[in-house]
């Protein structure tokens, strides 16, 4: 036999045994790769402690074999689009404010009733533990992932707010349904303006007060500068999800299905929030200091004007909880008992 017989014979049962073997890999050992939409800058901090590592977890538990591409800063998508983009499969897997559509999710949005929530970190975990028995019924169209919660927002405004009344006629940013109806309930107006373009409306004066918590002012938004008073009040929170594309799940492999089951935890919330939460301790220090701003502490009569003048908001939530078939007394109580225990209650 010629050498080049014996070399093509080599080679075909070298290629032979290449397939065999490929043929033998487990499905679980194929790579498959997965588009992550958000709205953040890469800088913000839920890009940088929250969802950067995440995606460094669910690529090193598969062993390289699942890893995800990232789509920051509205690059898919605006950021109200975000749940419907993970829904119709625009994106894998999207980052999402469930309060960016006024009164699609209700029993999501107990998050942002007034004075619930003073801790986030410890609050993420149990939100999510609350949420997901409602997830199935709320948000059929995905599978959520991440359910955590930010630190509450302040009202930063152009001009002193101290009492309710002062709320009359002022124009606020809001970033969800119910702070869209307390400002209607205060007597002011709203403006849907989600968070990028907060800056822009400030200073085109469409709105002149924002509900922020306060690092979150500073970066990566950098609002602090167009609102100079500050009431130093825990008026709001509000939840943020992480949610899954059905289609994209299904078509994963049984080991690749386990490794994002394994990282859309409750305790994955919890290390969702932290960051942002450490984030935001650190703009509170920092913009209480800065020389040019005016932080009004409300006396212990103004605060209780304030729990007064926002109760009917608590009232409207289970108002629309229940026309979901939500019973929305026992709900809630379930969330303030945990929330008491953990130490994360606002009230």
């Amino acid at each position: 036999m010629s050498k080049a017989r014996i070399c093509i014979g080599f080679a075909a049962a070298a290629i032979a045994a290449i397939g065999a073997l490929a043929a033998a890999v487990p499905a679980s050992a194929q790579s498959a790769s997965l588009r992550f939409s958000h709205w953040l800058p890469p800088v913000h901090v839920v890009h940088r402690t929250g969802i950067a590592p995440w995606v460094e977890a669910v690529k090193k538990a598969s062993g390289g074999t699942l890893t995800l591409q990232v789509f920051p800063a509205q690059q898919l998508g605006q950021a109200k689009d975000h749940y419907d983009m993970a829904k119709d499969g625009v994106a894998d897997i999207t980052f999402f404010n469930p309060g960016y559509q006024a009164g699609r999710f209700p029993v999501a949005g107990a998050a942002e009733l007034p004075f619930l929530i003073s801790d986030p970190v410890a609050g993420s975990e149990i939100f999510h533990k609350w949420y997901v028995k409602y997830a199935a019924k709320e948000m059929p169209d995905i599978r959520v992932c991440h359910v955590f919660l930010f630190a509450p927002g302040a009202l930063h405004s152009k001009r002193p707010i101290k009492v309710p009344a002062d709320m009359k006629g002022v124009k606020g940013r809001a970033a969800q349904a119910t702070l869209a109806r307390t400002f209607a309930l205060l007597g002011g107006s709203s403006v849907p303006v989600a968070a990028p373009e907060a800056r822009d409306a400030l200073e085109r004066g469409v709105v002149e007060l924002m509900t922020a918590p306060w690092g979150s002012m500073l970066r990566p938004w950098n609002l602090d500068k167009a609102v100079p008073y500050t009431l130093d009040m825990s008026f709001y929170s509000g939840v943020l999800m992480d949610g899954m594309n059905k289609a994209s799940y299904d078509k994963l492999s049984p080991a690749h299905k386990k490794v994002i089951d394994e990282h859309c935890t409750p305790e994955w919330s919890k290390k969702m929030a932290t960051g942002w939460a450490e984030n935001e301790k650190k703009g509170y220090a920092e913009m209480k200091a800065q020389k040019t701003r005016t932080v009004h502490v409300p006396t212990k009569d103004e605060l209780k004007l304030w729990h007064d003048a926002m109760a009917p908001i608590t009232v409207q939530w289970k108002a629309s909880v229940k026309e979901r078939g939500v019973n929305p007394d026992a709900a809630l109580n379930e969330l303030q008992a945990a929330l008491r225990a953990a130490g994360a209650s606002g009230q």
